[in-house]
């Protein structure tokens, strides 16, 4: 980029000159024309004065008529050639407009400019329908001083965002495969491929779960046929390949991994990502999908045996097909009906000793007395972990808190769960898991579908110094309204504050969301800590509204305002929010 740099530099000195050797050329013939328009003008008013003050014969009077007749047409036809002439320094002066603050950014900050305009991946991930972005080929023919940037910025080459559409396949055309990779000078690739359904365009809300109609298996041959001549002389250098699906497409997905095998990339892919809209049907990954046996030693070496990060939302996984001996970030976000027995899942963290991060969420875990692991597996590696379990039982995370043993790395660690049934078991779990780690931070999310998390429970946990609530009641008790007798209904609190006991001694940063407070409780428990900075987006005031029936209203800053005795710094989030500071 430095040489790209000073090349542009002295093309920059090159083409100062020539614009300057322009803008003169131009102000002289202005010049001359204007001298040629005044000599023109006095040229018509001489002819008539003279026409005027000497009387001419017949002869006289047709030539005079004819002169005058020929100057009008070519009159007309300069001024065409005038029209166009400021036709031509309207664009110029509006082109100059436009680009010139483009054109004054320094190569490499248009170098990025173009990265994210020729990648769908920098924006926030969204299953709707999204228009094709720039093509790095498309920008590297806008301009010369365009082509030598993008041409010399390698990570422009070595990004790919490709759309494989079900409706109108033919009408997508991708780039010559060998120019690509001579741009990216056989750097290893980096694949985005967003794979579109027809449902979109149809409104056919059947068509969601039809995910195993085989009418549909032509269609998707076709749409592949088209995409596997590029994508066959690609995949040999793809490292990276993250695929997004609109639809119930698992032709498609099981298709890509057929020729993940095929063309040798699954030995060196170090990230496999699969994201699938959760409005349709999970997508089952192809349970017949084996390693194949080497040629030279018979050894049937394992599949995607490099990966480093494994990420699936709304799949339905065939782990036994991933090598997860190297991997150091693995997120299961399976899809429903999706079950594992403890030792299974046993199996699968000791089968990752190198994890950093690990995130599962809606695992069901089958229960097996007869069947129980019985000892811990120590993740040193590991610095964050992230639990969803939808379970009323909360099996899953209380199948992870017991089997997993913390490092001493864990910082961070997120938990959403329904703490209804054993509450009191699963929650001393968790603070005893905390309290054996290095965790600082802790997300957790309540659910008020069948129960309710107060914020006590939690305990005293000595080492957080952020803590992230999301539908916690800061209260002494929760008021309900029953629904089949519209008699008010109080929960207590399982755990009142002990006065004097600061359950949170290290606390600094407080981020509270959806939660229910009651103020004489709240300033009770907060009180006895020091918060640096307290943040809330749409709480509520316990008992202002009593549930199922309505909308809860939300509170306002005046019905919150103790909460400023209660922290340094307190920011309240309004509409536009979208995450925390």
């Amino acid at each position: 980029m430095l040489d790209l740099t000073k090349r542009l530099f002295l093309r920059q000195t090159v083409t100062n000159e020539s614009t300057d050797q322009a803008c003169l050329q131009l102000q002289s013939a202005s010049s001359r024309m204007a001298n040629a328009t005044q000599e023109y003008i006095s040229a018509c008013e001489t002819m008539q004065m003279t026409c005027e003050q000497h009387g001419t014969g017949g002869l006289t009077r047709d030539l005079v008529l004819g002169s005058v007749d020929a100057e009008l047409s070519f009159l007309g036809r300069e001024r065409d050639k005038l029209d166009k002439a400021e036709s031509i320094l309207k664009y110029t002066r509006n082109r100059f407009r436009m680009t010139s603050i483009v054109y004054s950014l320094p190569p490499e900050i248009l170098a990025r400019i173009f990265c994210d305009a020729a990648c769908h991946c920098a924006r926030p991930e969204s299953f709707r329908r999204v228009p094709l972005v720039a093509s790095p080929f498309d920008i590297a023919q806008v301009c010369r001083q365009w082509r030598e940037i993008a041409n010399s910025y390698r990570p422009l080459w070595t990004h790919y965002d490709l759309i494989v559409a079900h409706k109108n396949y033919t009408s997508y055309r991708y780039p010559p495969a060998d120019l690509l990779l001579q741009r990216s000078q056989n750097d290893p690739l980096e694949l985005h491929i967003r794979c579109y359904d027809s449902w979109h365009e149809r409104g056919d809300s059947d068509y969601l779960e039809e995910d195993s109609d085989d009418s549909e298996y032509t269609a998707y041959e076709l749409m592949l046929d088209i995409f596997h001549p590029f994508l066959g002389k690609i995949l040999p250098h793809v490292c990276s390949m993250v695929l997004v699906f609109n639809g119930p497409e698992k032709h498609t997905l099981n298709r890509i991994i057929d020729m993940c095998f095929l063309h040798g990339s699954a030995h060196s892919l170090k990230m496999f990502q699969v994201q699938v809209d959760r409005k349709v049907s999970s997508i089952p990954i192809n349970k017949s999908l084996r390693p194949v046996a080497s040629r030279s030693t018979g050894v049937r070496k394992p599949l995607f045996d490099s990966l480093e990060i494994l990420h699936l939302n709304n799949v339905i996984p065939v782990l036994s097909i991933f090598n997860l001996s190297s991997i150091t970030s693995l997120h299961l976000e399976v899809g429903w009906n999706y079950s594992m027995a403890q030792p299974e899942l046993a199996s699968l963290l000791k089968s990752s000793p190198k994890l950093r991060s690990l995130l599962i969420e809606g695992l069901e875990i089958v229960e097996d007395h007869r069947k129980l692991y019985r000892g811990t597996i120590r993740l040193n590696e590991l610095q964050n972990l992230s639990v969803v379990d939808y379970d009323n039982g909360s099996s899953l995370l209380n199948t992870l808190l017991a089997i997993i043993a913390p490092g001493p790395k864990l910082a961070r660690l997120s938990v959403r769960a329904d703490f209804s049934q054993n509450a009191h078991e699963t929650l001393s779990a968790l603070r005893t898991f905390i309290n054996n780690s290095s965790v600082t931070r802790l997300d957790i999310r309540g659910s008020t579908e069948s129960g309710y998390l107060f914020a006590s429970q939690l305990g005293t946990l000595t080492r957080i110094k952020t803590l992230v609530m999301s539908q916690v009641r800061f209260s002494d008790k929760a008021k309900t309204l029953l629904s089949f007798s519209n008699k008010i209904h109080c929960i207590n609190n399982p755990t009142p504050l002990d006065v004097g006991v600061t359950l949170w001694p290290s606390l600094q940063n407080l981020y509270l969301y959806a939660c229910t407070f009651e103020e004489s409780h709240t300033t009770q428990l907060l009180s006895a800590h020091s918060v640096s900075a307290l943040y809330w987006r749409k709480c509520y005031v316990e008992g202002a509204h009593l549930e199922p029936i309505g909308i809860k209203p939300t509170a306002s800053e005046a019905d919150l305002r103790f909460l400023s005795t209660l922290a340094s710094k307190v920011v309240h989030f309004k509409d536009g929010w979208t995450s925390w500071p």
